[in-house]
């Protein structure tokens, strides 16, 4: 029987002319975790009043005992 371990992240967009798009901040935040074996199951956004949204609340899962697990991961 294979064992999984699941996290919860949010992840607060930051706002502003000079900073990535949120879409660039989202990708980047999941390629982090994604180079640490973890995949996505679900993203939810955070509304905000106006069109664009606040963050995300991201479920992440990987096998236990994953290949890519070292002491650096968390």
């Amino acid at each position: 029987m294979q064992r999984f371990e699941y996290r919860v992240e949010t992840i607060a967009f930051k706002r502003g002319k000079t900073q990535p798009s949120q879409a660039d901040q989202l990708a980047t935040a999941l390629n982090e975790w994604g180079q640490k074996g973890w995949r996505t199951i679900t993203i939810e956004f955070t509304p905000h009043a106006t069109i664009n949204v606040t963050g995300a609340c991201l479920v992440l899962e990987r096998g236990h005992g994953h290949w890519l697990l070292n002491e650096r991961d968390e």
